[in-house]
């Protein structure tokens, strides 16, 4: 597996597959090691062979549940539903109490195209019982997909103060921004996290020159619909002006209404 690793640190996924195809994985007794040898050939894009190295090692282990769980998540991938459920199942029986149970059933639910209300209460009973940065970001997600705004800025507010820092509690933030301005404890959390994250030095700049909105909550202008209404009403005026005066007054309205949201001007003004 040394061999396969340097491979994969090189990013040469191909050759390892063909490496891990040498290997007799029945002698392998690991589980951990077969695992490994299975993500490196889903990475690769071999979903069988990923499939065919968890399924020896549940053969070894058999009430291990990360390979119940993978198992269950590769079906998914391979669009075999039955199977995928076959697995849920099975992870239930053995850890009725465990987490990743509500994370197989969305996988399911959401790659067979549920509804976004019943997708919102898997995900809700997984942040009941386990708070996840990724999949309670998840779950904002879906808040602001279903129109449910004060949801999506409560759960990003509770993200950003259960992580403190990292990817999520940063997509979380900006997700926050889309609608309201940041509180001055989160203004310097965003600073913090965008300059620390990485040696990514375009993303470095960017967190340099961001100017995090300092706006006062105005839930009449940025309501959706007064918004739209207000901009529609503008270029109605601009079809029917017939001085130059009158379209450039319309057009500085419009420019006005949209640079009034704070993850607007955000995005202006890093691409500046």
């Amino acid at each position: 597996m040394d061999q396969v690793e340097n491979l994969v640190r090189q990013g040469d996924l191909k050759e390892a597959v063909d490496v891990l195809d040498t290997l007799n994985y029945q002698k392998i007794r690991n589980v951990n090691v077969l695992l490994r040898a299975s993500e490196i050939a889903e990475e690769a894009g071999d979903l069988e062979k990923s499939r065919e190295i968890l399924e020896i090692a549940h053969e070894n282990s058999p009430i291990a549940r990360m390979i119940i769980y993978r198992l269950a998540l590769i079906s998914v991938k391979m669009g075999e539903f039955e199977e995928a459920d076959t697995y849920y199942n099975e992870f239930v029986d053995i850890a009725p109490h465990d987490g990743l149970r509500f994370v197989i059933k969305y996988t399911i639910r959401k790659a067979q195209g549920a509804e976004i209300s019943e997708l919102i209460g898997i995900l809700e009973n997984l942040c009941d019982e386990d708070f996840i940065d990724k999949w309670a970001f998840e779950l904002a997600c879906l808040y602001r997909k279903h129109g449910d705004e004060d949801k999506c800025i409560a759960l990003c507010d509770k993200i950003a103060l259960w992580f403190g820092e990292g990817a999520y509690v940063e997509k979380a933030l900006e997700m926050k921004m889309m609608y309201k301005a940041l509180t001055p404890e989160q203004e310097e959390q965003y600073r913090r996290i965008t300059k620390a994250a990485g040696t990514d030095t375009k993303k470095e700049k960017l967190s340099d020159t961001i100017t995090i909105p300092q706006v006062e909550d105005k839930p009449e202008k940025f309501d959706t619909v007064n918004l739209q209404a207000e901009i529609r009403k503008n270029i109605e005026e601009i079809m029917m002006a017939t001085e130059a005066g009158e379209v450039s007054s319309n057009m500085d309205a419009i420019k006005e209404l949209v640079g009034d949201i704070p993850y607007v001007t955000a995005e202006q003004t890093a691409l500046e």
